[in-house]
C-alpha cells in the first residue's frame, strides 16, 4: 500500500446477513479488497470476479485494507453460489480511491428531541451516516455516498417522492440509513422517518 500513486481497491458498500462475507467479518465502508491469494488487485476489471467464479466452493484468502486501523489483514472466505442469496460473497463492492474514503460521511451534530433521528437511535457527536437507501433502485438497501452533496440530494428526492401519492417507485415516509457508532465501533442499517430532525456536518 506504499508509494505515491493513488491507493484503490474494492470498497465493501454492503454486507448481506448470513452471507460468506458476513460470516467472514467483512465490514462495509471501512474494508477494501486489495488482493486475493497473494495476487494484488490493481485495477477494476474482470480478474477478481472471474477468480471467484473459478474458485466457487473453494477457500480463498482476501487481503483486506481497513481504513480505521490503516493496515491489511488476511480474511479466509469461501465463494459460494449456494449460500441462499445474491453473489458468491454476498456483498456489494465498488472500485474506489482509498484516500477519499472519509470525504463523504456525515457526522450527526445535533438531534432534535422526539425527532425521527432520535427514534432511529441516532446520537449527536457519536453517530456517522455513511450511506443510505438509493433512490433510483426498487430494492431497499444502502449505498455509500458518492460525493459531498449526495446525502442531501437523496433526502430531497425521497421527500419529494413521499409527498406525491402517484410516485410509482417510492411513496413511503421512511428511509434506510447505514450508520456507524464511533464509541462502540458498530455499524448497522436503521429505518428512519423523514424529515430526520438532526443537524449534520
Amino acid at each position: 500500500m506504499g508509494g505515491e500513486e493513488s491507493k484503490c481497491g474494492y470498497q465493501i458498500s454492503r454486507v448481506i446477513p448470513n452471507s460468506p462475507a458476513f460470516c467472514s467479518g467483512l465490514l462495509p465502508f471501512f474494508d477494501y479488497i486489495v488482493g486475493v491469494d497473494g495476487l494484488a488487485i490493481e485495477e477494476d476489471g474482470v480478474f477478481f470476479k472471474e477468480y471467484l467464479k473459478s474458485h466457487n466452493l473453494q477457500n480463498v484468502t482476501l487481503d483486506i485494507y481497513n481504513t480505521r486501523i490503516k493496515d491489511v489483514r488476511k480474511v479466509a472466505i469461501t465463494p459460494n453460489d449456494q449460500w441462499g442469496g445474491q453473489g458468491l460473497l454476498g456483498c456489494s463492492i465498488m472500485w474506489e480511491n482509498i484516500d477519499k474514503s472519509f470525504l463523504y460521511p456525515w457526522h450527526v451534530l445535533d438531534v432534535i428531541p422526539n425527532s425521527n433521528a432520535m427514534k432511529a437511535g441516532l446520537v449527536e457527536h457519536r453517530t456517522y451516516i455513511l450511506g443510505m437507501q438509493c433512490f433510483t433502485s426498487s430494492e431497499i438497501y444502502c449505498t455509500l455516498f458518492s460525493d459531498e452533496e449526495d446525502f442531501r440530494r437523496r433526502l430531497d428526492q425521497f421527500a419529494t417522492a413521499a409527498a406525491d401519492p402517484q410516485h410509482k417507485l417510492y411513496n413511503n415516509s421512511s428511509i434506510v440509513l447505514l450508520v456507524y457508532d464511533c464509541l462502540d465501533n458498530t455499524m448497522r442499517e436503521v429505518l428512519a422517518g423523514i424529515p430526520l430532525g438532526c443537524d449534520v456536518g
